[in-house]
């Protein structure tokens, strides 16, 4: 029920029992009754707890009318059950009585909490009730059993209301007394009203009718659940024991009538659209939800290269029943798809993110921050910054290999990789003197591809590895970037390039050796390094760049194949040893001296077998 809204509500005109008037907040005293009955203004509301109320008498008077509980103030009324609660009003012969009385036209009332009330009024001169309400009146999460008295002059019953009366997981029942004469006894009466009954149960009797509402005019509406319920039984009859079931349009003129429905909770069918960066989320008609039905995404706020990945964003405060699920933003350069983690070099970037069949994106450019790469007048290379290889700035009539060094430490460098013979590039390059005079910067970047791989490329490898395992796959490129030209990859050189790298921990072991298997214009050939078990640094020569497989191979031991293993090899882990074996290893004379005599005994024992066979 929506409840009129009104400001600063004070305590006045309320009368508990046979309480004098209430206007202050607390417990209220002189009732009559046991149990709790407190009061309190909880913003624009007065709200009475009753908790284990009991109260029998004639009440208060006002307006003519004795009643239990009397409220004829301005303000909303709430009232909290708590256990159970019982208001018995004794009657009055000499004009109205109600149990539960609130006349005052701009009033809303509540029932609602976990407990019950049995209210009941008594005999009258003119009028009976049980509940008399002005307004509307919503019953909510309790139980309310309303009785009205006999009335001798006019009306006699159990509930009514002068607005609308709202029924939500509630169990009502309402009766009335008799009447004489021109009198009418209903067991609900709303006026020219409506009785909806979201949910719960519903039973009323009257002599007259059960349920009344104006000028003996019958509404369907009134067990209607505007568009979120449904109707599970309404029966109807001259008393409860013969109540059959009956439609909406044939409970007119019945004495009994109990109506239970439940409510159909709203189903959630979103749909989604995308404008720009905006993802909006409709639902289907009867929706609850009016807030929060946008999702948006925005780029990175600083997008000045430092080195780290720059991260979009998604609005807060969405509703998560229209976007119920964990939304992950893609990046793309162009139409190439890019790790959120790398996310960070100088360059222009799209950030996406897409709910349902809508796709929303966001457009940002990454800057340099440093000196620009196509400066052609630096004397010398710029340390101070750390910037992609790209950005480092160029030296004039200078050829330099930047590979990790402190001007590119930004650049992802997992395997501490180095050019040994930096010394040539010149020639290594086949650079021209035009070229040299512009300024050079060679750098190698070794990746891990193993994730990546082709299968035709790990196949080629395996063919070319029959005797090693493949530890993991590296895309090894060498770049030059001339003046404020482009950066170019380099595929062959003009000679070897001595290279080194740090192998990953987690290929460490005692006499492990390693090589390298490279896999150019579809032909794998294996090369052999140097590994230094002390610095794990494996050191090869190459003239061509693209995909490589790192391998390795273990010495045998004993427990392997039952042989006797080489010993001094398993303390070469503070050596510096070649990938090619070793031979001439002296205990090699010693294993052949010991399957030479096991040869000459089993042929003697053949001849001393032939000689017993004859």
């Amino acid at each position: 029920m929506s409840l009129t809204a009104k400001a600063d509500a004070t305590l006045s005109n309320l009368w508990i029992g046979e309480s004098g008037e209430i206007t202050s907040e607390g417990v209220v005293n002189g009732t009559g009754g046991t149990g709790t009955a407190s009061v309190a203004v909880d913003g624009n509301d007065i709200v009475i707890t009753l908790t284990d109320f009991v109260y029998s008498g004639a009440g208060n008077s006002r307006d003519n009318f004795l009643s239990g509980i009397t409220y004829t103030g301005n303000y909303n009324l709430r009232v909290k059950l708590v256990g159970n609660n019982t208001i018995t009003q004794t009657g009055n012969n000499g004009g109205n009585c109600a149990g539960f009385y609130s006349w005052k036209s701009a009033s809303s009332v509540s029932f609602c909490g976990s407990g019950s009330l049995i209210v009941s009024a008594g005999n009258a001169k003119f009028n009976s009730f049980g509940i008399s309400v002005a307004g509307p009146l919503s019953i909510e999460e309790c139980t309310i059993n309303a009785t009205s008295g006999n009335a001798t002059d006019y009306a006699s019953t159990g509930i009514r209301a002068g607005g609308d009366i709202n029924v939500f997981n509630a169990d009502v029942t309402a009766s009335c007394g008799t009447t004489s004469g021109k009198s009418y006894c209903n067991g609900i009466g709303a006026g020219s009203h409506n009785l909806v009954i979201m949910s719960g149960n519903v039973k009323a009797t009257g002599t007259s009718s059960a349920l009344y509402y104006g000028d003996d005019t019958y509404r369907t509406q009134m067990i209607l659940s505007d568009g979120h319920g449904r109707v599970l039984s309404l029966q109807a009859g001259e008393n409860e024991a013969g109540a059959t079931d009956v439609t909406v349009e044939n409970v007119a003129n019945q004495k009994y009538v109990s109506i239970r429905t439940e409510r159909i909770l709203h189903i959630h069918d979103f749909t989604y659209s995308a404008t720009g960066a905006t993802i909006t989320a409709t639902c289907t008609d009867g929706c609850d939800i009016a807030d929060g039905l946008t999702l948006t995404i925005s780029a990175p706020t600083e997008l000045t290269y430092d080195g780290s990945a720059k991260a979009a964003s998604l609005s807060t405060g969405y509703n998560t029943t229209a976007f119920p699920d964990e939304y992950t933003i893609k990046y793309y350069q162009g139409a190439s798809e890019v790790e959120a983690t790398n996310v960070k070099a100088a360059g222009d970037y799209t950030a996406k993110v897409t709910v349902g069949d809508a796709t929303a994106s966001v457009d940002f450019t990454i800057t340099s921050g440093g000196t620009s790469s196509g400066s052609s007048d630096t004397s010398t290379t710029d340390t101070s910054a750390t910037v992609p290889y790209e950005n480092v700035a160029i030296s004039t009539g200078a050829v330099n290999d930047i590979t990790g060094t402190a001007a590119a430490t930004a650049e992802s460098n997992p395997f501490e990789t180095k050019i040994e013979n930096n010394d040539n590039l010149t020639k290594l390059l086949a650079l021209t003197d035009e070229e040299v005079a512009q300024g050079v910067n060679v750098w190698l970047d070794i990746q891990d591809m193993s994730a990546t791989v082709p299968q035709a490329e790990k196949d080629l490898v395996q063919n070319a590895s029959t005797n090693l395992t493949v530890g993991m796959y590296l895309d090894i490129n060498l770049f030059k970037k001339v003046g404020g030209n482009t950066a170019t990859k380099i595929t062959e050189t003009n000679g070897t390039v001595k290279a080194s790298i740090l192998i990953p921990e987690s290929l460490w072991k005692a006499g492990r050796t390693f090589e390298i298997i490279r896999v150019h214009d579809g032909v794998a050939t294996a090369i052999e390094g140097t590994y230094d078990e002390n610095t794990h640094i494996f050191t090869f020569e190459t003239d061509k760049f693209s995909t490589y497989a790192l391998a390795y191979k273990d010495l045998v031991s004993s427990s392997d194949n039952g042989t006797n293993s080489n010993s001094s090899s398993s303390n070469s882990s503070n050596s510096t040893q070649s990938t090619t074996p070793e031979t001439g290893d002296p205990s090699d004379i010693k294993v052949w001296y010991l399957l030479l005599l096991a040869s000459l005994g089993g042929l003697g024992f053949l001849g001393l077998s032939k000689k017993k066979e004859s």
